[in-house]
């Protein structure tokens, strides 16, 4: 039974282990926003919204969470996780675009890249834009960002936007996020103020990307342990010296020895009485 109970703590402990790594696990994503106010603002937005206020004059909103104007929207978050370096692609599906009142989107607002990679974790990461696409359409491709001179002019690292985040609280600031396109603010995105004239709504929004300096570099080797010291092997007894004839018996185990350690006795036993005998 203690064996049992051994096995199962340690099979325990490994799943726990493997949640605590998929919980923890990094993960990209698009949000956008269209001329109508379809949106999806953050990576912890995990619906399409639209803001109506006109609509919601006369009808109750879908979730009181993100406000008493806001509208749930059809539309697929196909977020990828980011396990290390590598390639990788996200995506969003079957949006329509239209408002609560039907109106079509007449294009986009803005359209964003986001991650949960923390920069102060990984101050050294880099995210390679292979190819953006709008219903298969390919918008631009191999756009970098190394982050490292924050050189993203619409990305204020200093502020976390929470703006109808399911969970607020997970987001923070400091995290790699690439702008496509800001109507508002465009100095250098990929998509042109000039390009999103001509850019159409599309239901189906993907994106390639590639990772770099999100994986660990290998540990250095260690060094070896110096190895332990061997006991010395106990010495072989030596045999015993057997001086002169081999025909004649050994001293040390003979009739001469046995008589020689006798004579020692008597010697030893007659000083000690000639000492008693001079006090």
């Amino acid at each position: 039974m203690q064996i049992k109970k051994i096995f199962a703590a340690i099979i325990a402990t490994a799943v726990a282990g493997t949640m605590a790594l998929a919980a923890s696990a990094e993960v990209g994503g698009i949000g956008f926003q269209t001329g109508n106010w379809v949106f999806r603002n953050s990576i912890e937005q995990s619906k399409v919204y639209v803001c109506d206020q006109e609509y919601a004059n006369e009808n109750e909103p879908s979730d009181s969470i993100f406000g008493e104007d806001m509208f749930e929207r059809p539309g697929t978050f196909n977020d990828v996780e980011i396990t290390g370096d590598g390639s990788y692609t996200a995506s969003i599906t079957g949006l329509d675009g239209k408002n609560m009142q039907g109106a079509d989107a007449p294009g986009w607002n803005v359209i964003k890249f986001y991650t949960n990679i923390s920069l102060n974790e990984y101050p050294n990461v880099s995210i390679t834009i292979d190819s953006f696409k709008i219903d298969g359409k390919e918008i631009f491709s191999n756009v970098t960002y190394d982050f490292v001179e924050n050189d993203i002019p619409d990305f204020d690292t200093t502020v976390a936007d929470k703006t109808c985040a399911d969970n607020p609280e997970n987001l923070v600031a400091n995290l790699a996020c690439i702008p496509f396109y800001n109507m508002w603010n465009n100095d250098g995105n990929p998509i042109t103020t000039e390009m999103a004239a001509d850019l159409a709504f599309g239901s189906e929004l993907t994106v390639d990307f590639t990772v770099k300096g999100l994986t660990a570099a290998d540990p250095e080797p260690e060094a070896p342990a110096d190895p332990e010291p061997e006991a010395p092997a106990d010495p072989e007894p030596e045999a015993p010296a057997n001086p002169g004839d081999s025909s004649k018996p050994n001293a040390g185990t003979g009739v001469e020895g046995i008589a020689l350690v006798a004579g020692i006795a008597v010697l030893a036993t007659g000083a000690v009485v000639v000492s008693k005998k001079r006090k």
